[in-house]
């Protein structure tokens, strides 16, 4: 026999009230959605009534912090479109007074709690008051008292969390100890092999407060014991319960305890036995998987001071490498351009002289950081999940990691950039083809063409022709093995004519080193001159092909010998000709370097 819809919102809330079974809040928050909906001609005082309730129901808890969009425990129900369903300026105080009426009447724990900590939580932000510290007391003896009662764990996890931080916050250290003993208490009564939450929350909880809850000795053993126990049985592969990712979870929940203890040998005797698991699951794991388990195993290694297990390990981290590379499948695009069109470009582009040809290619195919961030937000905005994942860049080991638009903005311009300059390598190429058939030139003209820019020195001029030669000769290994030293040194040059300091003191040899390229292309003096110069990030431009993980990063490639043969194409050499052809525009003068103006350079003698 089903019973019969409430017809009054007492009567609804009465029912709530006298459930026993395991509701959750949302439920209660249905049920009076329910009533609002089939009594849509209640007077004024019922709606007011409703919606409180449907505020205070509905509201998210952000776990047992503060860090709700409105700077709150509690939060909005959700957020679209940047708006927030309910916005704050629809609390009132009158809704914050009914659920401190609510608090002090209400008889189930799990509502009493919601109601009192609203009112706790909320109560500032809609009136500018104190706090009601009564109502905080409420809410954290209504968490526990929740507890007796059938629930769903999690929530009554939450709950408890929520209990210990505020009374925390109070300085309660009677209510703090009871929430302490309660957690420890519903941990041995919930703990299950198959719910690694329900496993460790006890830990999560307590263990960073175990001052301020003052957890005993015995306490914290007993916790530590179950904790081993657990260890052992989620890292034997012939276990029920065999689950190394829970084991690596749990296990370094014990290297905390251990490292704070200073007891360094159970420290890599608890590594040691997850590492057991995780290696048994990445033998039998894809490419791709066993890689980043091994890769985070190695870490574990040198964190534990483990350096030998770390170093034996590299060689599995390397074929697992080379095993995802063979697996990836490789997606592509194409981009048709005619003849015609291309033609066309390549006519436009070399019109003139040589040297307004130069201007004109160095101007074009200089990536300009700030259009390409907008672009970036436009795209995002457009496709946001493409936006959100964190990009792994890896060969035989992981070289970078890029996080979302949002969270790591110049990582994803950094790889933005890289891909507009693969995108538009076809036509730098073709464009500085048509330059040396157009004019004819050779590659001792070609060089004339860069030292018309005093930071070209008469001594380089061999390897720089040298280069060339390779270049034009189809020879783009030999090209760029010469050339890449070449630009280093000219932009370690450009810095010292800058003012800025080009080496760096040895403090362990007491001797002088040229600063790397990447220090020197992130030195202030040089990230200024070129945005001032060239007005746009230059410099970011040549940490993307020369120094950057996320990108190109070609010096560093091909200087720790990781390029293979197919590393060395046209598209790499072209930007190789082209950072020198943006180098010849520099002008030394005595107050420091200038950018030459673009328009008829030549006529100009350099000062």
């Amino acid at each position: 026999m089903s019973m019969r819809e409430p017809s009054t919102l007492d009567e609804v809330l009465a029912r709530l009230e006298g459930r026993g079974d395991a509701f959750d809040v949302d439920d209660a928050h249905d049920a009076v959605n329910a009533y609002a909906k089939a009594h849509p001609d209640r007077t004024d005082e019922e709606d007011a009534v409703v919606k409180a309730e449907l505020v205070a129901l509905g509201l998210f808890a952000d776990h047992s912090q503060e860090n709700s969009p409105w700077g709150t425990h509690f939060g909005p129900m959700m957020v679209i479109d940047r708006r927030e369903y309910p916005p704050l300026a629809a609390l009132t105080t009158e809704m914050v007074g009914y659920w401190k009426g609510r608090a002090q009447q209400c008889g189930q724990p799990r509502l009493r709690a919601r109601y009192a900590d609203a009112a706790w939580d909320l109560e500032p932000k809609v009136n500018g008051g104190k706090r009601d510290v009564q109502m905080a007391q409420i809410a954290i003896d209504a968490y526990i008292a929740d507890c007796d009662l059938p629930g769903i764990d999690i929530r009554q996890i939450e709950g408890l969390e929520r209990a210990l931080y505020l009374a925390l916050k109070l300085g309660d250290e009677a209510r703090t100890a009871t929430v302490r003993d309660r957690i420890l208490a519903l941990q041995k009564q919930i703990a299950t092999p198959d719910k690694p939450r329900l496993v460790l929350f006890h830990f999560d909880a307590l263990y960073e407060h175990r001052k301020k809850v003052k957890l005993s000795d015995a306490q914290l053993a007993d916790m530590v014991e179950g904790l081993e126990k657990q260890l052992a049985e989620w890292s034997d592969p012939a276990g029920k319960h065999f689950d190394p990712w829970s084991a690596r979870e749990l296990g370094q929940r014990l290297v905390q305890h251990y490292r704070a203890s200073n007891r360094p040998d159970d420290v890599k005797r608890v590594v040691q036995i997850y590492a057991k698991a995780k290696l048994h699951i990445a033998g039998q794991a894809n490419g791709m998987l066993s890689h980043h388990w091994l890769e985070e195993l190695h870490q574990d290694y040198l964190d534990a001071g483990m350096r030998a297990e770390a170093d034996a390990l590299v060689p599995q981290v390397a074929k697992a490498g080379e095993q995802m590379g063979g697996e990836m499948r490789k997606i592509s695009t194409s981009v048709e351009v005619s003849n015609d069109e291309m033609e066309q470009f390549c006519q436009g582009i070399t019109e003139g002289s040589a040297e307004a040809a130069v201007e004109r290619i160095v101007d074009t195919f200089a990536p300009d950081a700030e259009n390409l961030r907008k672009q970036m937000h436009e795209q995002f905005a457009k496709h946001p999940l493409m936006g959100i994942f964190k990009v792994v860049i890896a060969d035989e080991f992981t070289r970078a990691q890029v996080g979302g638009v949002q969270d790591d903005e110049a990582g994803r311009l950094v790889m933005h950039m890289h891909q507009h300059m693969a995108f538009e390598s076809l036509f730098l190429h073709q464009a500085i083809n048509r330059l040396l058939s157009r004019y004819q030139l050779t590659s001792e003209q070609f060089v004339d063409l860069l030292y018309r820019s005093q930071l070209f020195e008469d001594d380089r001029r061999a390897l720089l022709l040298a280069g060339v030669q390779h270049y034009m000769g189809g020879d783009h290994a030999s090209c760029a093995h010469l050339l890449i030293p070449q630009i280093e040194h000219l932009l370690r040059r450009l810095l010292g004519s800058l003012g800025g300091i080009t080496v760096s003191l040895d403090s362990m040899t007491r001797t002088y080193r040229e600063k790397d390229l990447g220090a020197v292309l992130r030195d202030p003096l040089m990230e200024q001159f070129w945005k001032q110069a060239a007005k746009r990030d230059v410099a970011l431009y040549l940490r993307v092909v020369l120094t950057d993980q996320r990108a190109l990063n070609l010096r560093n490639r091909l200087c720790h010998g990781l390029c293979k043969p197919d590393c060395f194409t046209p598209q790499i050499t072209d930007r190789l000709l082209h950072i020198l052809l943006m180098l010849s525009r520099l002008r030394l003068e005595s107050g420091g370097p200038t950018s030459e103006p673009p328009d008829n350079p030549l006529n100009e003698e350099p000062t």
